[in-house]
């Protein structure tokens, strides 16, 4: 495949100026029209077909649906060559668009779309039972209809400032927030990955949802770099069908992917598949030293890079090139291009080198900020500090991280709030208690995360655990969110501030004894998983990260229920890590043998 050479570096901070997300992969339609853009379900497209496409369903979504500039557009294409067709679509209309992933419960999915407002909602058929038509209208973005328009290209209408997308994260409230970003903000995101890396992906493997913003990474730095992106199918029978890519010619290059399934594909994968590989990038989650060490060993012969960055940065603000004698902890690295950091105290005053402060990010990928939420938005994104902090007067955006500096090179320390990663995903533990509240109708609870992925949630009050309570909190939360485990305490204790003392919860939730099971789960669970997905999973594997489907999760839940574990698919749906649905089933014992 010829690719010519990159955007240089003196115009990838200036390109988001000058065009739009939209039409990023225009000098490839024009150059390389019949070099391979996309590859997903072992068909092919190239980009000029993809301009084809994504040009008719533009202007369809212009002429027949009323999508204006400015406009919200669902997406709940979750795979196949239609997720680019239907994400450039949405941008070359005008409008931006609103990822929806199906496998969040149908409240959250429904309130997502009243509160972007979508116009519309594109799929890949109309089997979306959970969309209220009156609230938008389901476009299958392969009617009939849509193939006779016109594949021209429309006048373009959005502008650098305009919306491209928003991602719905955790909010603190118990309402998810939308994250607003600009074509100004992902063009920059986009260039400045030209500008460090130097080259693009010559065929990059897609492992996230559309609804998780390294994504966003993928999709755009491939496609405006004249890569071929590669969406997986849905029924691999485990991740290292990630490198499967099945059209002749073609091999992953380029893998982007949380560390928990980074280390699946390393312990599953032949390393003859790996060969290819030239370039890794983890994030979304800390990245273990002894993962580090393993890349190195299995594909000495690839690259192994650790991005930080949330959403409202537009994916990524800093990043560290990964060598085999990683230091404890691997650090998140220097900003990348364009962007500036601050390590700041509690004053917002400068720390020294070494001390730990919270982070703040500045720069052109700044979020616009959260959608409809204005008093949320200033209180994160701060507009000039004061005269404590004199020296840094522009935009920034308060992480909420902890870090230090050593060696000009930046180390993840923790949350000076209470966030976390869970499975990648980053969680707001106040939305989970919040919830759990609500559906109590108590005052206090508070959610603490033990073992990395299974959240505990302590209640004020006598209990007993009301038995639909898994079924209730499912229904509002996605199945990551949703606690293992409930516990009712006479009194939550409190610091002499009277804050909740988190800490000793946080100590009480690592010892407390498993509910009672004849049967070990866990090692129960471990097997099935391995004989259906065909590698041997940690306790924080995700069952669809992993390669799991709807039809792997009927055949694992036959199985646990033919060994004495009730477990249904939905709640494989729900609590998708190996630990989470070993709580789960032991939780489901317990409430059984106590009558509830």
């Amino acid at each position: 495949m010829t690719v010519p050479a990159p955007i240089s570096r003196p115009a990838a901070r200036d390109l988001a100026e000058q065009i739009t997300a939209a039409y990023l992969t225009d000098r490839w339609v024009e150059q390389t029209p019949d070099a391979v853009a996309v590859v997903a379900d072992g068909a092919t497209m190239t980009y000029r077909e993809l301009d084809a496409r994504a040009n008719r369903l533009a202007r369809f979504l212009r002429d027949h649906s009323g999508v204006r500039r400015g406009d919200a557009v669902g997406i709940a294409v979750s795979t196949g060559l239609g997720v680019p067709v239907a994400i450039l679509a949405v941008l070359r209309a005008g409008g931006f668009y609103v990822p929806l992933d199906p496998v969040y419960p149908r409240d959250r999915l429904n309130f997502m779309l009243a509160d972007s407002r979508c116009r519309a909602v594109l799929a890949q058929d109309t089997g979306l039972d959970w969309i209220d038509p009156s609230s938008a209208r389901v476009i299958p973005i392969d009617a009939p209809t849509v193939a006779t328009c016109s594949a021209e290209r429309l006048p373009e209408v959005a502008e650098a400032d305009d919306l491209a997308y928003v991602i719905y994260t955790s909010g603190s409230t118990g309402i998810p927030k939308a994250v607003a970003i600009t074509h100004r903000n992902l063009v920059y995101s986009t260039a400045a990955r030209v500008e460090y890396y130097g080259s693009g992906p010559r065929t990059l493997a897609m492992t996230s949802s559309i609804a998780f913003d390294s994504s966003v990474a993928g999709i755009f730095w491939t496609l405006a770099e004249g890569g071929a992106l590669f969406l997986p199918p849905r029924r691999p029978t485990s991740i290292p069908h990630w490198l499967d890519v099945g059209v002749t010619g073609l091999a992953v290059t380029d893998l982007i992917a949380v560390p928990s399934a980074y280390r699946i594909l390393l312990d599953g994968a032949p390393e003859a598949a790996l060969g290819e590989l030239r370039r890794v990038i983890v994030a979304g989650e800390p990245c273990p030293p002894r993962l580090v060490a393993d890349h190195y060993r299995v594909t000495a012969q690839s690259d192994l890079y650790n991005e930080y960055g949330p959403t409202e940065a537009t994916v990524w603000a800093t990043v560290h090139l990964c060598t085999p004698a990683a230091p404890d902890p691997t650090p998140i690295g220097r900003p990348i291009p364009g962007t500036t950091v601050h390590v700041l105290d509690s004053e917002l005053r400068p720390v020294p080198e070494g001390a730990i402060g919270e982070l703040f990010i500045s720069g052109p990928g700044l979020a616009q900020g959260y959608l409809h939420r204005t008093e949320l938005t200033a209180e994160r994104f701060l507009d000039a500090l004061g005269e404590s902090a004199a020296s840094v007067r522009t935009r920034l955006y308060r992480t909420g991280d902890l870090v230090r500096e050593r060696g000009g090179e930046l180390e993840f320390v923790g949350r000076a709030d209470h966030q976390v990663k869970i499975s990648g995903y980053r969680v707001e533990l106040d939305e989970i208690a919040a919830v759990v509240a609500r559906e109590l109708a108590v005052d206090e609870t508070v959610a603490v995360l033990v073992h990395d992925s299974e959240v505990v949630c302590f209640v004020r009050g006598a209990g007993p655990v009301p038995a639909d309570i898994r079924q209730a909190l499912s229904e509002q939360l996605p199945g990551y969110m949703v606690p293992s485990r409930l516990e009712f305490l006479p009194d939550l204790p409190h610091l002499p501030n009277g804050k909740t003392d988190r800490a000793a919860l946080s100590r009480l939730a690592s010892t407390l004894p498993a509910p009672p099971s004849a049967i070990d789960i866990p090692s129960t669970l471990r097997d099935i998983w391995t004989d259906i997905l065909g590698a041997a999973p940690d306790a924080g594997s995700d069952f669809f990260g992993c390669g799991g489907d709807s039809i792997d999760a009927i055949r694992f839940c036959a199985r646990a229920q033919a060994s004495g574990i009730a477990l249904s698919p939905r709640d494989v749906f729900r609590h998708r890590t190996l630990r989470a649905l070993s709580a789960a089933a032991v939780a489901e014992s317990s409430v059984e043998e106590a009558g509830l």
